[in-house]
């Protein structure tokens, strides 16, 4: 998350953001951990398949913590600044070559955006049956740090290592829709890489239906497992789009048992701070998905942007679950192709998310 602009949130329109906090307790409901009978168990095995020794693995290789194979050869990261030259390059690589290891069409996506140059990493899964429709996965692999050294590891090698995950466990499956898992470079920097990607998507008249962007997951100090998920603004045209999104996510915690484990809260803001504000500058839907974060919260990670922010602060059992509720979100969004999804027939948004696009 860019430092300047968490901090131009943190002072100020607290009154607006107070009421958001309001909708957000509205629009969240409690329900039972249990599993109901119209649970797709295809999800579900899919879902289990998220473990927390490789979600930590992931991280700690993106965050230094451990040595990770690049080109076959061990690197260790002290940093993955986007202009830091060799780490970042190493970094982007490192994610590629992931998504290569498991069957992915990949590529690099060169940019140039915010007076910086760097490249953006797509993996893509086509759709079987809507393979114009397209679900975006994503996170920012760059980080930032005011102390000396960028570990990054909740800012954000977290969200990384979620689509790598989330990658890895659907790579093998059918979907009705297009996956593609996108990594991002220049967030930090004012959301450079993700601008580049959305204005190029615009411009190819992509039919993104959902961006699911991921941005620190893993940071929990108290007992209440708060998660939020920001969309755009009630008074805003595409509000309902992202809140389909939104209460996929919920309607997965709900589904899969997950209730005990994660609140999700809906904040109607349109914060600016993440990935996901470039996709709604081109009227495209998504939500971010992050930890309970922000000028509202008591729990807000003291180790951001600092050398500090390292996996030892991580609530494993925290970002397991939100990981999970991911695979299941990310999954439910593409639409399983199997017997226990039968095949929608023809028209448009046959998954029911509503666009607001053209």
């Amino acid at each position: 998350m860019p430092q300047i602009l968490f901090y131009r949130l943190l002072y100020g329109a607290s009154a607006l953001a107070s009421g958001l906090a309001v909708l957000a307790a509205v629009l969240f409901v409690p329900v039972q951990p249990q599993m109901p009978s119209a649970a797709n168990p295809d999800i579900a095995t899919m879902m289990a398949q998220v473990q927390t020794n490789t979600l930590m693995t992931y991280a700690n290789q993106l965050s230094g913590e451990a040595p990770a194979s690049v080109g076959g050869q061990p690197y260790t990261f002290t940093t993955r600044e986007t202009t830091s030259g060799a780490p970042i390059t190493k970094a982007t690589q490192f994610a590629y070559e992931f998504m290569q290891t498991h069957g992915l069409t990949v590529r690099y996506a060169n940019w140039n955006a915010c007076g910086l140059a760097n490249r953006n990493v797509i993996a893509e899964k086509i759709g079987a049956d809507q393979p114009s429709e397209i679900v975006l996965v994503t996170a920012h692999i760059d980080s930032t740090s005011d102390t000396g050294a960028a570990p990054g590891a909740d800012d954000n090698a977290s969200g990384v290592a979620a689509v790598m995950t989330i990658a890895e466990i659907l790579a093998p499956h059918t979907f009705q829709r297009t996956l593609q898992f996108v990594i991002f470079t220049g967030e930090e920097q004012g959301l450079c890489g993700s601008a580049a990607f959305a204005q190029q998507a615009d411009a190819e008249d992509m039919n993104i239906v959902a961006v699911y962007n991921m941005d620190m997951l893993a940071y929990n100090s108290d007992s209440e497992p708060i998660l939020r998920l920001h969309t755009r603004t009630t008074r805003n045209p595409g509000y309902a789009a992202d809140a389909a999104i939104a209460n996929t996510f919920i309607s997965v915690v709900a589904d899969y048992g997950l209730s005990g484990e994660l609140t999700p809260l809906i904040l109607a803001d349109g914060l600016d701070e993440s990935d996901t504000y470039s996709f709604w500058e081109w009227d495209f839907p998504g939500v971010l998905a992050i930890e309970d974060d922000g000028p509202h919260s008591d729990d807000f990670n003291p180790h951001y942007h600092s050398a500090s922010d390292r996996v030892s602060a991580f609530n494993q059992s925290y970002f397991t679950n939100f990981v999970k509720a991911s695979v299941g979100t990310a999954a439910t969004l593409a639409g399983v192709a199997s017997a226990a999804t039968p095949t929608p027939t023809a028209g448009p948004n046959k998954l029911h998310l509503p666009t607001i696009r053209r």
